[in-house]
């Protein structure tokens, strides 16, 4: 059991940290091609999130229908070797230094439609491993599947701190190109070693082999009692479930064959009621096949009924409103303050230090949990990470805010012309622009081409530190949503629930950068820090319900 664990954490390791590198590395990428506004930030990630917002359900029924094994290693071939091509298209773009409008379009298309794909990619393998594989893995233990949570959300957040530490230092000290093709060369590597911990995982777990599904209708009930692929139900009437093996021998499916030779008989007598099944089959395939076609059309409001239909569905719902925010260091905030002078160093020490309280926040809820139960510890992560959201509503009202209803900043509308340099005019700048190429080559202060520091950095400070304190409420109310859904949600529901899950978290996700893309100048960013505090609030105000009804009240024992 411990052996096998330790190959899931070291598989996810290598998963997290392409990740973690690819989410801090591209935003800088996408910076550099166009840096004048935050809008190809926000299209890049409005794309992802619609992506999934559109395709989760079906991605979740995907893997409740396909085997563990082979669900695991497609999802994985396709997230590394999409981001390791959108990698080398933009290092392409770098090196060859081509300035035609034409080929930097194709860049950003390719970017985009690359990215959407690797998501999607993501969400199956995060859905595949953290939702169903160590559930199974644990075997019905709560202590050990809160413990193997806690493990993977740690490693998450330790590369959540490493990660974007290493790149931001590769990227600063050596060059942006050596970035992308780091990143690009990270995901080929780890993408086979991944493959073979997976697959020896699978073969050490035989309980993985074997997966609860929903049978499907069939015209004859004895089809089914004769199929040796069904092991829990003989009927397999539709709506009952059945424990279905993953993979059938090779020599098992010939000895089928040959007892069904054996046993027939009379099939020469029955030859022409055979014919005439033959054609009835040939048009019901030719109708499955329509039927397939749209099927989409149909699994996605039948996966949200499911979702809705689970006791879990309003605390998921509440997690899901944590993703309708600016207040996290994802690409749209990244790129905020790299326009705000911040060094791609510093962000990725505000990361850093950011994952680092994410962890702390995993081994206080582990024993947090023990002592109070699950439901009670996701209370008290969310009374710490609204504490949190103060400073943050604060900072857009500090010195130094861009905010555009500052009177300070009122003042300067009729003369500040470009987008991104809204102190381009206040006294304060003579000074500052005798200083200017020294803040350009600093370390941990580095303006743009283009682009004025800001007269005080107490505004983006604030900022900064209200949302790396909150990851300590924010991780532990996502461990106890998270293990709710493992210990609540059936297993043949479990990708499509999941998926939903996912397109919900993608729902709050594109709102975000729809916002984002309405109100792409820096002096609007305020009304999204103030927009993000009040989802944040409604998220966890939803869990709060959720638990008084599990609870029977907030302060029972």
């Amino acid at each position: 059991m411990m052996n096998k664990s330790k190959l899931i954490y070291v598989s996810h390791f290598l998963s997290a940290w392409g990740d973690r590198m690819w989410n801090f590395a591209v935003a800088i990428f996408l910076m550099d091609l166009a840096s004048e506004s935050l809008l190809l930030p926000a299209v890049f990630g409005l794309t992802l999130s619609g992506s999934v917002l559109m395709f989760g359900p079906l991605v979740g029924e995907w893997i409740d229908r396909s085997p563990r094994l082979r669900a695991a290693q497609t999802s994985l071939i396709t997230q590394n070797s999409t981001v390791a091509a959108c990698a080398i298209i933009l290092l392409v773009q770098k090196i060859a230094h081509i300035e035609s409008n034409a080929f930097l379009l194709f860049v950003k298309i390719s970017a985009v439609f690359l990215g959407a794909i690797a998501r999607l990619a993501s969400v199956a393998s995060s859905i595949i491993v953290q939702k169903d594989w160590i559930v199974v893995i644990a075997g019905g233990d709560e202590t050990f599947l809160t413990s193997l949570n806690a493990m993977l959300r740690r490693i998450d957040l330790c590369t959540k701190f490493l990660a974007p530490l290493v790149c931001g230092q590769l990227i600063t000290l050596v060059s942006l190109t050596f970035g992308c093709a780091f990143v690009a060369g990270w995901n080929l590597v780890s993408m086979f070693v991944e493959y073979i911990l997976l697959r020896i995982v699978y073969d050490h777990t035989p309980a993985l082999a074997l997966k609860v599904k929903k049978s499907r209708k069939s015209k004859r009930s004895d089809d089914a009692s004769n199929n040796p692929m069904l092991v829990d139900s003989p009927d397999a009437d539709v709506g009952e479930d059945c424990t279905v093996k993953d993979e059938l021998p090779l020599q098992e499916i010939d000895n089928v064959s040959k007892e069904t030779l054996v046993e027939s008989p009379t099939a020469n007598k029955e030859s022409d009621k055979n014919d005439s099944a033959k054609n009835e089959n040939n048009q019901q395939l030719q109708t499955s096949i329509w039927r397939k076609i749209f099927s989409f059309l149909l699994i996605i409001p039948k996966g949200w009924k499911q979702y809705m239909s689970q006791s879990v569905a309003k605390a998921g719902i509440g997690l899901a409103c944590l993703y309708m925010t600016v207040l996290g260091l994802d690409a749209i905030t990244i790129s905020y303050a790299y326009n705000q002078c911040f060094s791609e160093l510093l962000v990725g020490i505000l990361l850093a230090v950011s994952g680092l309280t994410g962890i702390v926040a995993t081994f206080i809820f582990t024993p947090l949990s023990a002592k109070i139960g699950i439901i009670k510890a996701g209370l008290l992560s969310s009374v710490a990470q609204i504490l949190t959201l103060i400073p943050c509503v604060m900072s857009v009202f500090a010195p130094g805010s861009p905010f555009f209803l500052l009177p300070q900043n009122k003042a300067l509308e009729t003369t500040a012309t470009p987008t991104f340099t809204p102190y381009n005019t206040i006294d304060e700048n003579i000074t500052i622009s005798n200083n200017h190429s020294s803040i350009n080559d600093g370390v941990f202060l580095k303006c743009m081409d283009g682009i004025d520091p800001p007269p005080s950095y107490l505004s983006l400070t604030m900022l900064t530190a209200g949302i790396v304190l909150a990851r300590i409420g924010l991780w532990g109310f996502d461990l106890a949503v998270t293990q709710l859904f493992q210990q609540h949600v059936p297993e043949q529901e479990r990708g499509v629930v999941g998926g939903v899950q996912s397109s919900l978290n993608y729902l709050m996700d594109l709102m975000h950068f729809i916002l984002v893309i309405a109100l792409p100048q820096p002096d609007k960013f305020g009304i999204l820090v103030i927009l993000s505090a009040i989802f944040v609030t409604a998220g966890h105000f939803l869990f709060a319900l959720f638990a008084h009804k599990e609870l029977g009240g907030f302060l029972c024992c």
